[in-house]
């Protein structure tokens, strides 16, 4: 009867400190992406166009991504796992959220109006339906835009979730 008190008193203790682990090594992030930003050429239909949350990320020296999108930072330890991107909220309730992730969004350029050097994508995730995005967080990337599809609503609030890949065991 002992055993069995102190096997359940130990497994009540270790529960959460499992729990707490593993969200320690998820990487959570929240937002709102007011409305959706209007394409290269004012485009008014089609997808989740990343131009104006990435220029104003850059121009503001990464301090904000506008109305239009959402810029995060990722954590390069979820590099290769998996994530999940959910509409938690929004204005219409057909919000359809896209992800696009980057190495390098690009920089401020005097010389290139339109802000286009030195991009370099490393994934994108643009499902035309309403909801969020899940997949794999590809390698290098160090930033995620997150943006709203033409057409499909306002005030969307998100969150994402992405968890590091599963630790392959060692072979003996």
């Amino acid at each position: 009867m002992k055993r069995l008190l102190i096997l359940a008193v130990v497994t009540t203790l270790a529960a959460p400190l499992a729990v707490a682990q593993g969200k320690a090594a998820t990487q959570s992030e929240q937002g709102t992406v007011a409305l959706p930003g209007p394409g290269p050429n004012g485009e008014t239909t089609g997808g989740c166009w990343t131009g104006w949350a990435r220029r104003a990320w850059i121009f503001s020296g990464g301090a904000t991504s506008g109305p239009f999108g959402s810029m995060i930072e990722i954590d390069k330890k979820t590099w290769g796992g998996s994530f999940v991107l959910e509409v938690t909220g929004g204005m219409t309730g057909s919000e359809d959220l896209d992800v696009t992730f980057y190495a390098d969004p690009g920089e401020v350029d005097p010389n290139d109006p339109a802000q286009q050097g030195g991009i370099v994508e490393t994934g994108a995730y643009l499902t035309r339906t309403a909801g969020g995005e899940d997949g794999t967080v590809p390698p290098t990337s160090t930033l995620a835009l997150v943006c709203l599809g033409i057409g499909t609503g306002a005030n969307a609030e998100w969150s994402y979730e992405a968890t590091p890949p599963a630790k392959k065991k060692k072979k003996k």
